[in-house]
């Protein structure tokens, strides 16, 4: 991971996960689950996943990505990634990890990302007819500059870093970039 990328979460974004000895999951806080070792949903490339998993705090940021995907919000940093539905190769970012070039998913930073963008979300209800992949549309889009920089966390799976991961709602996101 590159030390000038501005990945990450802010500390209030949800996870869903499972702590070991539980049956049931929880939604909790990033900033809440540094240092606790949990099941979390990832994305394999053609299946949802369980994976153990921990959070890591990162640098603080002062620019962020504030935005909405099916209802879920959340402030992220400019370089986080998001697997993008029936993408245009001249609209993927620089430096853009394709997961599936038969399908067109691909990643997109944040930054990147506009209003209508298809976030790839497994079990969402609108389906892409050229890909046969469902996703959810970016309803809310805008760059933050903030004037106390914010704390920022990723989640990292402990058997792969860079296994794309799975926010409420089915979002895949990813804060790597070796992907391999």
């Amino acid at each position: 991971m590159d030390k000038q990328e501005a990945i990450g979460f802010a500390g209030s974004t949800l996870v869903t996960g499972f702590v070991p000895g539980t049956t049931e999951g929880a939604s909790d806080k990033l900033e809440a689950l540094v240092g606790i070792a949990f099941d979390v949903a990832t994305w394999t490339g053609s299946t949802c996943a369980m994976r153990k998993s921990a959070v890591v705090q990162l640098p603080a940021l002062a620019e962020v990505v504030s935005m909405e995907i099916n209802g879920t919000k959340f402030k992220c940093g400019l370089d986080q990634q998001f697997a993008v539905v029936n993408y245009r190769p001249y609209d993927v970012s620089e430096g853009r990890v394709v997961l599936d070039p038969a399908r067109k998913l691909a990643l997109k930073r944040a930054r990147d990302l506009r209003s209508g963008d298809m976030i790839f979300c497994p079990g969402a209800k609108d389906k892409d007819k050229s890909s046969g992949l469902t996703y959810s549309r970016v309803s809310k889009h805008r760059v933050q500059h903030l004037k106390v920089p914010e704390r920022m966390y990723s989640l990292g799976t402990m058997e792969k870093l860079g296994m794309p991961f799975l926010l409420p709602g089915n979002i895949v996101t990813s804060s790597w970039k070796d992907h391999g």
